[in-house]
């Protein structure tokens, strides 16, 4: 079958996904991921996934949110450039990227790239052909670490700063966080993760008296701002001993009031008159990162 368009090619990508079998993953080969790929991958589908990682085509944080998930492994080469995606009941070998611009998302109409496919079924000789190219791919491929994210993340807003100042933004330029302006020196006593600087306490006693009970929410928007501007940090949960991913703090903060709360500190960052520039640049990214998700 011939899939003459983007549209066409997500239309038929959902009703494969819907019909998968979740014994087994869908297998697939795509050069490049943008914004939105890991909503169109409905979460419960297990996933074998091998992308261009550092090529600067793929958004390093729909590849975090993806690794982040259980039945979900990733891989990558720097060679990559197929878009090939195998269900157990067929292959759709194409040209389009898990990218709004190559397939659409969230029932949109994809009208960015002239698109196109065939869809290889899997009683076709050709499947097992393709099926077997995607594992001998796979097996030659790197495991994504978290190494792996940082860097392409470093790369990715680099080249997302410069293409803003091309167009003429001007945005507030992001300088880069210290670890002084955000935690206290060392993580003390039965904590399990290091406390906000004297700073971060002090804005979130504007909002609220700090207390036995809330006394670690400026810590976790501390914690987040510094995972999301792309660094890692130390804690003592023996389960996670290092967070690099907003949503490991996201998660540890369990409640939506904590998560609340912490929306709330994080306004009040951006808007502060004592904080360091960094900070109050960043609390402005983030803030802008949600409500543009």
């Amino acid at each position: 079958m011939f899939l003459d368009s983007g549209t066409s090619i997500s239309n038929k990508l959902r009703e494969l996904f819907q019909q998968h079998a979740p014994t087994s993953p869908v297998c697939i080969a795509v050069a490049f991921w943008g914004e939105g790929a890991e909503e169109f991958l409905m979460p419960g589908i297990p996933l074998k996934i091998i992308c261009n990682l550092n090529s600067g085509g793929t958004n390093p944080y729909v590849i975090q949110k993806l690794r982040s998930r259980a039945n979900v492994e990733v891989r990558h080469s720097d060679r990559l450039h197929s878009k090939i995606t195998i269900t157990d009941q067929a292959a759709v070998v194409g040209s389009a990227n898990y990218s709004k611009d190559g397939l659409g998302f969230s029932s949109e109409i994809a009208t960015g790239w002239i698109e196109a496919a065939f869809l290889v079924s899997s009683n076709n000789s050709e499947y097992a052909t393709i099926r077997s190219w995607f594992w001998d791919l796979w097996l030659s491929c790197k495991e994504i670490s978290n190494q792996d994210i940082i860097k392409a993340k470093e790369c990715w807003d680099g080249k997302t700063n410069n293409k803003e100042n091309q167009q003429g933004s001007s945005k507030e330029k992001v300088e880069e966080l210290r670890e002084q302006d955000l935690f206290k020196s060392r993580i003390t006593g039965n904590n399990k993760i290091r406390m906000a600087s004297s700073m971060i306490e002090e804005e979130y006693s504007k909002i609220d008296k700090i207390n036995k009970y809330n006394v670690r929410i400026p810590a976790y928007v501390s914690y987040l701002l510094w995972t999301f501007s792309g660094k890692q940090m130390e804690t003592n949960i023996p389960e996670t001993p290092v967070y690099f991913d907003p949503q490991q703090v996201l998660d540890r903060a369990k409640s939506k009031s904590n998560q609340e709360q912490m929306i709330f500190l994080i306004d009040q960052l951006a808007n502060s008159e004592i904080v360091p520039n960094s900070v109050r640049s960043w609390a402005k990214k983030y803030q802008k990162s949600i409500t543009s998700a």
